[in-house]
């Protein structure tokens, strides 16, 4: 990931270092749990706190959301006035620190790429911050929707060699492992926070969604199981 940000790169380079990064990331973190399994105390999830900072702190929440969700972590904006620039995450420790290493790289693509789109696509007579803020919720979308394909090729891989028996686990499913690790990693957020409401669709009003945010996020340096526009991540009832 230190290459694939290094500023003397080529695209090319560039985007070759995050797709093989991410591929890595889903591997290990896959693996991890299979062999966890079949240990006498296995291990359990952890939550952390992650202070974001402006500019575009809520399309960061959503994309530091979005990045866990796929990387079987859980989140939750706590909500008042002292934490509208937090996130809680949930998740075990891998794919915590998986979870948070995508997000420092693609957060400063996407402010990046925000500029250039508005200086090179933006129609004239729109408003700028309307432009940036629809074109970074196309981003999202299409770069997180790239690392679920990367979660989905490491999970099929990981099955293959399970029912061929050469992984030296005990054998249950990769299915049914990570559904379990998701089940224990969603308790510990309810214990946490019993009544949550449901995220709102998020409203925009500028071009660059699909005009150039989603295309620019197919080429961004990660490397799709598409969602809906409401977001993955829960709110804490006030």
């Amino acid at each position: 990931m230190r290459k694939a940000e290094n500023s003397g790169a080529t695209d090319v380079e560039a985007r070759a270092y995050l797709d093989k990064a991410t591929e890595l990331m889903a591997k290990y973190g896959i693996e991890q749990a299979m062999l966890d399994d079949d240990v006498a105390e296995p291990e359990r999830p952890v939550d952390r706190i992650v202070d974001l900072y402006p500019p575009y702190v809520k399309e960061g929440r959503r994309l530091l959301g979005r990045i866990g969700y796929e990387m079987r972590c859980r989140s939750v904006y706590p909500g008042g006035k002292d934490n509208r620039h937090r996130v809680h995450l949930f998740g075990f420790e891998t794919d915590l620190q998986a979870t948070e290493a995508l997000f420092a790289s693609l957060r400063l693509q996407m402010l990046e790429g925000a500029d250039r789109a508005d200086r090179l696509h933006r129609p004239e007579r729109e408003d700028a911050r309307a432009y940036k803020r629809s074109w970074m919720l196309g981003f999202i979308r299409e770069v997180t929707a790239r690392i679920g394909a990367a979660q989905q090729a490491a999970r099929a891989a990981t099955e293959e060699r399970t029912e061929a028996g050469g992984d030296g686990t005990s054998g249950r499913s990769v299915a049914l492992v990570l559904a379990d690790r998701t089940a224990v990693v969603e308790a510990r957020l309810a214990g946490k926070y019993p009544t949550l409401n449901k995220a709102r669709p998020t409203k925009f009003k500028g071009t660059g969604y699909w005009r150039q945010g989603v295309a620019d996020g197919r080429d961004a340096d990660i490397g799709g199981r598409a969602f809906d526009e409401e977001d993955q991540v829960a709110q804490l009832t006030c």
